[in-house]
């Protein structure tokens, strides 16, 4: 696996990333789509200098977009979605994390049904399209539900994959999220091939960096991705009350302690 973490993707930063024993970086879609094409190229040439690679995106809309507001709302979220994706391409990653909480909520009267319904439609006719047609994979993202009113669990995020059944379409993993959506390793570990991107933060320090007597329950995750075959990138995704540098320099010796 490729440890990396969510961050920006300016000159400085990832070399200070990288100097912090990351191999990957992960910006938020929505920002890296504000770039412009000439920062963007620099970003990935020093990724290419330093040996940092740049994967995977989270953050993949605006906070304005709705995902379950029917026909009216594929206009905007399509030439939104394109210029991003065609943004992200030149910092070279091709898995975008679609977690989106506010902009996927079942508005007040919609039920489980039609919001899947929805949420399916969407995916097919719109966001799938724009991203193959781009070269990448959209990962769905569980949250819990003190976050969002819907796909609150991996298990019900996997069977939109499921019937969904597209192989641009894949389960992504919130370590934090998905535990307290009441997975377990061995449920993990079933998903195998499809899991295109897991994400890293603790539970005991809720949803904090990881840190040093975390060790032990990030050897459990690993054994569990390794059973599913998962060999991508795993990067921190969570809550900073401190210095950004000494949590990623912490969370970074706390992954390798766990044999990452």
């Amino acid at each position: 696996m490729i440890i990396g973490t969510c961050g920006a993707w300016d000159e400085g930063s990832l070399r200070k990333i990288r100097d912090h024993g990351c191999g990957c970086v992960e910006p938020p879609l929505f920002l890296v789509a504000k770039d412009s094409d000439e920062k963007l190229k620099r970003s990935r040439e020093v990724c290419e200098e330093i040996g940092l690679k740049c994967l995977t995106f989270n953050g993949m809309l605006t906070g304005e977009m709705m995902l379950l507001g029917g026909r009216p709302c594929y206009g905007p979220l399509e030439e939104y979605l394109d210029k991003a994706l065609a943004k992200a391409s030149i910092l070279g990653g091709n898995i975008i994390v679609l977690g989106c909480g506010h902009q996927r909520t079942r508005p007040e009267g919609m039920d489980v049904e039609t919001a899947t319904g929805r949420f399916c439609d969407i995916l097919r006719d719109l966001v799938l399209p724009v991203a193959k047609s781009r070269g990448f994979t959209v990962a769905i993202e569980e949250l819990r539900k003190e976050e969002c009113n819907f796909i609150n669990s991996a298990k019900e995020a996997y069977e939109i994959v499921k019937k969904i059944g597209d192989g641009s379409l894949k389960l992504h993993i919130d370590y934090f999220h998905t535990m307290l959506g009441g997975a377990t390793l061995e449920e993990i570990a079933s998903y195998g091939d499809a899991i295109a991107h897991v994400h890293l933060s603790s539970l005991k320090h809720f949803r904090e960096f990881p840190k040093k007597d975390d060790v032990e329950e990030f050897v459990g995750l690993r054994k569990a991705l390794e059973k599913a075959g998962y060999s991508g990138a795993a990067t921190f995704e969570g809550v900073m009350p401190g210095d950004y540098w000494e949590t990623l320099k912490e969370a970074v010796e706390t992954m390798r302690a766990a044999g990452y």
